[in-house]
């Protein structure tokens, strides 16, 4: 892959891990919901993109991967929580 697009790639990470990390996670509220279901899927996106240019994330950003992950799955098993 080429530098440019490993540049891309990373800053779509960086920018969905920041979005992530801010949409909210404590609140009951609706828009709440949707604004850290986006994020999640955001964040799995970019996650997917950046690993497909051949970057490898640290463990930080993994884990806040994973957590994304766990919460769709979640949400997918309770959708009512």
């Amino acid at each position: 892959m080429m530098a440019r697009e490993q540049i891309i790639a990373g800053d779509r990470f960086r920018r969905a891990l920041l979005v992530l990390q801010t949409a909210g996670w404590a609140g009951p509220e609706h828009r709440v919901k949707v604004d850290i279901h986006a994020a999640a899927v955001a964040a799995i996106e970019a996650y997917e993109a950046f690993t497909a240019a051949g970057l490898v994330a640290g463990a930080a950003d993994r884990r806040l991967i994973g957590q994304a992950q766990q919460y769709l799955a979640k949400e997918r098993h309770d959708p009512a929580s």
